[in-house]
């Protein structure tokens, strides 16, 4: 059955009822504003009627989609609604949160400053690297986020650069020394220690899955498994690199358009030494992509080049000569946590792998080659520089001949002392070789294998040697010539792809013979939300669009379409026209004029607007623009950051203390009252002393009670003179004359604080202070299930961003499905706005 024929299958009154021999879970898929809370509010109370209040579990992946569905008077108990995390978080019975507890971390890793996180804010999905208004992060943070997210992404430990893995070791250190967990850990400890949801439900509700990473998604069908049945509700439209041609029985295509049912591949059959698959015999693959933020290195010979990942294999000889019989190798040994470096000659003159000859002799459990050189002197004088740089020690693992001195005991000795971050330096020395610590040239696994040897062996790219390694280069007779190599390596950030060819597990790239590495890596993408498939009549699509008009819809949809994977459906505009227009002028840095001049025109006819950019410090200019101009902004989708949210009402909030302070004057208008003492030391606790309020009256501002009424007397006994006189002529004027004595009399330590809402209220009124702002700003992610009327949209990236946009695959569409939501948040007018520079996404 074809996707568009899954809509006419599964229905709402479906859910729960169908055979859940195959799987329990429902998928209900919901383009912008086709009421997926509401069908999903529908769904909560229809299985909590059927089996209790408390058999029925709501999980969201942020705080604000859960906190609408709490919003919904939904009959379910408090603690049954709420983030994956924060159901995690109580189900391990609240542990101490390793974000939340950085100092320790970060003063013995001044290098790795880890910025502390509000725990609240984390567990309720909150806290984004593209919320917080900054446009760069501490390199702690970057580590960890990396980390996190490969972690939710299910990648094996042993795919993580040395790096990250050192990394993690450190944090990991660190963590179980005060008893932390962090917050990937809650779902990591959950998913692999908590059975049942909490509580046991009968039904899950997971929404926002499309926002789910893949360790996510598979604790809520762990725990949706055990229950009656489970709801995913979502919208899905939210190695080697590109351009590496592969040869196939059509010719040369690029390894991103491999198409498994179209294309059959030439491999090479390392017994015999062919090439196979140009005649009749077809050979099948699987392909898949990942991200990859690593070194790339760039394989040549005889004139060919293709770029792989260092863990890509080649089958390679050792080219005899004279080249060969002469070299030297400087090389990192392992034993344990114990590391060494020293030099020998790479091949025996009887055809013996001296290094791994002394490798065995060590005990090594690993060995890898820093540098192969032409003499014995240029190794000797290239391991003391090695030696000397890293720290390394050159004393050998086990006692060597005619080394009275060095005995076992002692030798254990010295290696106790180096412990310390000793694998740290090794690390670091591998790396700056271009060796990968996952990948030695030797083993003892590698040598029972019988991949070292004179012979032909698979090595990794991170190993070839230049000019005395050769690989296999197809000819013109279907077989092969060994051609030594040159190698050379840089930096590279996109997505990769690898191939599992079947029988020979080989394939020609860019005219060279490659091993294939397959990888299968998604994270939170749609892939985690629409695999694995299930029965048609289990999906249930909403068609209608209730917000998104027809010109913007029409736009929208044909940006959606670059997607390369996504659930087909059937989407319809709401029947109203709109507007979608260009600006000519005005990028992110520049709001003050066109962009502001238009959002004015739009608020004076009561029309509701939305800024919104895919990264919090591009919203920077536009405050500031809104605050200038004293217009009430706000996002209610992020109450948590005050950036955007500078008129919370809090207790101590500078927007309550104008409140508290205008409230007594006769222009107040509705609502006027006299101050009670509770108004009274909120306002004036934040005048200076000096010639305002008398010595010693700050203080007792304090202890006055709150509810009692403010007298004359009370006045009186407060201020100076001078300074009540003032203040009592501000009730024969406007409210604006009671502001303006406020503030000429601020300590300037909190001016600034509340020159912003004072400024609204002297312009729109204190009314201004208490309605909700008709303005939202804030990042694309922060805003989802939001709308507004008029919807201004910066296209600019930032680097990462940009760099995902111009990669093929999950990573641009990534991109495009986030400003897709923008697009969507529309119901009336969509500006896109101009671009600042070249990193931006082309609407």
């Amino acid at each position: 059955m074809s996707a568009i024929d899954v809509t006419a299958t599964g229905t709402l009154q479906d859910i729960g009822e169908l055979d859940h021999s195959v799987t329990s879970e429902y998928r209900i898929f919901g383009p912008p504003g086709t009421g997926k809370t509401t069908n999903l509010t529908r769904q909560i109370r229809r299985a909590a009627e059927r089996f209790g209040q408390d058999s029925v579990l709501v999980t969201s992946f942020s705080r604000t989609a859960a906190a609408e569905l709490a919003g919904r008077d939904l009959p379910l108990s408090p603690d049954r609604i709420g983030t994956l995390h924060s159901h995690c978080f109580h189900a391990l019975g609240c542990p101490q949160i390793a974000e939340c507890h950085v100092d320790e971390w970060n003063k013995e890793n001044p290098h790795l400053q880890i910025t502390p996180k509000k725990k609240q804010g984390r567990l309720e999905g909150d806290e984004s690297a593209d919320d917080d208004g900054s446009e760069r992060e501490t390199p702690g943070d970057e580590f960890l986020g990396q980390l996190n997210r490969w972690r939710g992404m299910m990648i094996p430990r042993g795919a993580w650069p040395a790096v990250m893995r050192e990394f993690a070791a450190k944090w990991n250190e660190y963590k179980e020394a005060l008893g932390l967990l962090d917050f990937c850990d809650l779902v990591d400890t959950a998913l692999r220690d908590i059975p049942f949801a909490p509580k046991n439900p009968s039904v899950i509700f997971a929404d926002e899955a499309q926002d789910l990473n893949r360790m996510q998604l598979r604790l809520i069908r762990k725990w949706g498994e055990r229950a009656n049945y489970f709801i995913v509700a979502a919208d899905d439209d939210q190695c080697q690199p590109p351009g590496t041609l592969v040869r196939t029985q059509l010719g040369d295509v690029p390894i991103e358009d491999l198409d498994p049912a179209r294309h059959s591949l030439h491999v090479y059959a390392p017994d015999d030494g062919k090439i196979y698959g140009a005649r009749r015999r077809r050979y099948g693959f699987r392909k898949a992509a990942r991200p990859f933020d690593w070194l790339m290195h760039t394989v040549r010979a005889a004139g060919r080049a293709t770029r792989c990942t260092p863990e890509h294999k080649f089958y390679v000889r050792w080219v005899k000569g004279t080249e060969l019989d002469q070299a030297h190798v400087v090389y990192l040994m392992r034993q344990g946590a114990k590391y060494r470096v020293g030099w020998c000659k790479l091949m025996r003159s009887d055809g013996i792998f001296h290094l791994g000859h002394r490798a065995r002799l060590e005990r090594a459990d690993a060995t890898w080659a820093l540098r192969v050189v032409a003499d014995r002197t240029e190794a000797s004088i290239y391991e003391s520089f090695v030696a000397a740089k890293y720290g390394l020690p050159l004393a050998t693992f086990m006692p060597a001949n005619g080394a009275a001195h060095y005995t076992e005991e002692s030798l254990c000795h010295l290696f106790s002392m180096l412990k310390g971050d000793l694998p740290l330096r090794a690390v670091q020395c591998l790396l700056d070789h271009r060796r990968d610590p996952r990948f030695p040239l030797y083993s003892p696994e590698r040598a029972a294998a019988k991949r070292g040897g004179s012979t032909t062996f698979l090595t990794e790219a991170c190993n070839l040697i230049p000019g005395i390694m050769a690989v296999p280069v197809p000819n013109e007779h279907n077989r092969v010539d060994w051609t030594p190599v040159a190698i050379e390596t840089v930096w590279h950030k996109g997505t990769v792809y690898s191939l599992d060819v079947e029988k020979y597990h080989t394939y020609i790239a860019d005219g060279i013979a490659t091993h294939n590495c397959i990888y299968g890596f998604t994270g939170a993408t749609p892939d985690a939300v629409l695999d694995p498939e299930i029965p048609d009549d289990h999906k249930i699509i909403l068609k209608q669009s209730y917000r998104v008009p027809r010109a913007i819809h029409a736009r929208a949809v044909r940006w959606i379409e670059q997607v390369n994977r996504r659930q087909q459906k059937d989407y319809l505009p709401r029947p109203f026209e709109g507007d979608f227009n260009r600006l000519s002028t005005g990028t992110y840095k520049s709001p003050e004029y066109y962009i502001l001049k238009t959002a004015l025109q739009h608020l004076e006819q009561g029309k509701s607007v939305m800024f919104l950019a895919s990264c919090g410090y591009m919203l920077q200019p536009i405050v500031q623009v809104l605050r200038k101009n004293a217009i009430p902004f706000h996002n209610p989708y992020r109450r948590s950051n005050g950036f955007w949210n500078p008129l919370r009402m809090g207790r101590g909030s500078s927007a309550n203390r104008v409140l508290s302070l205008l409230v007594a004057h006769p222009q107040f208008g509705e609502g006027t009252r006299a101050w009670t003492c509770g108004d009274f030391a909120l306002w004036a606790d934040w005048l200076h002393s000096e010639g305002v309020i008398k010595r010693g009256m700050k203080k007792k501002l304090s202890s006055l009670t709150p509810a009692d009424p403010v007298t004359i007397g009370t006045l009186d006994e407060t201020f100076e003179p001078a300074a009540l006189e003032a203040l009592l002529k501000t009730f024969d004027g406007s409210y604006g004359d009671l502001l303006e004595w406020w503030r000429r009399r601020l300590n300037a330590t909190v001016f600034k604080r509340a020159q912003f809402t004072s400024d609204i209220a002297a312009v729109r009124g204190p009314q201004a202070l208490v309605d909700a702002p008709r303005v939202v700003v804030g990042t694309i992610h922060s805003v989802k299930g939001g709308e507004a009327d008029v919807v201004y949209l910066f296209p600019d990236l930032s680097r990462e961003g940009d760099a995902a946009y111009q990669q093929a695959g999950q990573p641009r569409d990534s991109v495009i499905r986030q400003f897709y939501v923008g697009m969507t948040r529309a119901r009336e007018t969509l500006y896109i706005c101009q671009q600042e520079s070249g990193m931006a996404v082309r609407i």
